[in-house]
């Protein structure tokens, strides 16, 4: 190849090359403007997740934690009362005369003391921490079902009110093209100036009505993210439910499952037995007051006139104490060893006259703590029966007015269609047309309500049973996409275009 036809040939490549740059330049800016809103629709929440968040974010929860890791530690402490206690103790006598010399005497000594018995009272305030902890868990766990009762409902409050300003718009982008087409009526002189100006009035009474449902959309999002911990500055909307899938699956439910279900989970059934146990064992440890505490006792030690003392002198014993007629006797006994083959033996004893004179009135508090809880637990036994028999009948009537709500919904929008050609070939006046409007986006508005209601009513449904949320498997529903969830957030926030 002649030097020439090289020069041309990497002339060409060279071309072909930057051409080729500036078109992957040109494509790859817009590629990364159009990503943002993609990325952003993806990131979009949906009702779990916001659950989850405010379950992390919730305060509630937090101490809920540190009040576990409180019980915990007094589980832990409880089991104190039963290892030895150990105690070591030094004494020094020193007296300084004129010259200057010690005549004192050492003593280093090592006690301990291991309960062996007191009447059931170290077990009892074992279990006691233990039910307690118990009990914490449970609130625990109905706590994180609360938050997540708030959560959805929060969550379905930004829906509804998304669904009402859809609504609201398109009967805005309706009253629009007819005040256009009625200003071309109103300049052939083919309606008047009144109904010219009735129908200006009806946008705008549908423009208040849109901007307040706005402004309640604000409110509902400061709510959201106050309860997750999201910022408002930055929330691109929810990731909507598509209500048209939503079915109900109540053929399932046993009633009587569901009661017994009810009764062995809900939490404050649960606790209610845990508080009765706890108040049996308080009562009988209060009427066995007279019952001994026992502890067996050893020590070692040793004494001497000098530093470190050589003298080893170690003992065993027991100690017992009675309760009786208001007053506390106490009595010691021990048998001591040294290692010059010195013996000897002591006891003492100590009678505390009336030290006790409460016994009979802890006596009766526990009685009346014990008839509440027996009480309070017979009344849950009954209630929560008849209240999941409530629940299940309710449900089955919301269910019934939803699958009427669909019918007549679907009636309303197909007579409101043809009601809207009528009006178009001059069958219809204006006021029956607004009238049919309105009743339309009435049905379509309640429609939404009662999908949202039951859905709402599930959830609480679950939790005033103490059952899991969406145990039930009761509600079945699924998303609309990201993009048009996030579509249809933008365009609730964007006004839409005046008549000219």
């Amino acid at each position: 190849m002649c030097p020439g036809n090289r020069v041309l040939s990497n002339w060409t490549f060279m071309r072909k090359a930057l051409w080729l740059m500036a078109v992957f330049v040109a494509l790859n800016g817009p590629t990364r403007a159009r990503a943002n809103p993609a990325r952003n629709a993806r990131s979009l929440p949906d009702l779990e997740s916001v659950e989850r968040q405010a379950l992390l974010h919730s305060i509630e929860m937090k101490t809920s934690r540190i009040d576990a890791r409180i019980a915990r530690a007094q589980h832990h402490s409880a089991w104190r009362t039963f290892l030895p206690s150990v105690s070591v103790s030094y004494r020094r006598n020193r007296t300084v005369a004129r010259r200057n010399f010690d005549n004192g005497r050492y003593s280093a000594q090592l006690n301990i003391s291991q309960p062996v018995y007191d009447g059931g009272r170290s077990s009892q305030k074992l279990k006691k921490a233990r039910i307690e902890q118990s009990m914490l868990q449970s609130r625990r766990e109905q706590l994180g079902r609360k938050i997540r009762l708030e959560a959805k409902e929060y969550y379905l409050n930004i829906q509804r009110i998304l669904t009402e300003i859809s609504i609201q718009k398109s009967s805005l982008n309706r009253s629009t093209r007819m005040l256009r087409r009625a200003r071309m009526k109103l300049k052939r002189g083919l309606i008047t100036p009144l109904e010219y100006t009735e129908l200006e009035n009806r946008q705008r009474g549908i423009q208040i009505q849109l901007d307040s449902s706005r402004r309640r959309l604000s409110r509902a999002i400061q709510d959201l993210c106050l309860l997750t911990g999201s910022s408002p500055e930055h929330f691109s909307g929810i990731r909507l439910l598509n209500l048209e899938t939503l079915t109900i699956h109540s053929d399932h439910l046993n009633p009587r499952q569901i009661q017994s279900k009810a009764l062995n989970n809900h939490p404050q059934i649960l606790n209610a037995r845990r508080s009765l146990e706890l108040a049996r064992k308080d009562l009988q440890v209060a009427e066995d007051y007279y019952l001994p505490r026992i502890a067996l006792t050893a020590r070692y030690g040793k004494t001497g006139e000098e530093w470190p003392p050589e003298t080893a002198e170690w003992g065993l014993g027991f100690s017992i104490s009675f309760r009786g007629l208001n007053s506390t006797l106490s009595n010691d006994l021990s048998i001591q060893r040294s290692s010059d083959k010195s013996r000897a033996a002591s006891s003492g004893g100590t009678l505390d006259l009336f030290n006790d004179m409460n016994r009979e009135s802890r006596i009766l508090r526990s009685q009346k703590q014990l008839l509440r809880q027996k009480r309070k637990l017979n009344d849950l036994r009954k209630s929560i029966p008849a209240l999941a028999k409530r629940l299940l009948l309710e449900l089955n009537e919301k269910t019934r007015r939803l699958e009427l709500q669909y019918r007549l919904t679907d009636n309303q929008k197909d007579q409101f269609n043809v009601d809207a050609i009528r009006y178009r070939q001059g069958e219809l006046s204006l006021e029956e047309y607004r009238e049919e409007e309105l009743r339309m986006n009435q049905r379509t508005k309640e429609l939404a309500k009662v999908q949202e209601e039951l859905l709402l009513f599930v959830a609480r449904m679950e939790y005033e049973l103490g059952l899991p949320l969406d145990s039930l498997n009761i509600v079945d529903y699924s998303y609309l996409s990201s993009t048009r969830s996030a579509k249809r957030y933008r365009e609730a926030l964007q006004n839409p275009d005046s008549p000219e």
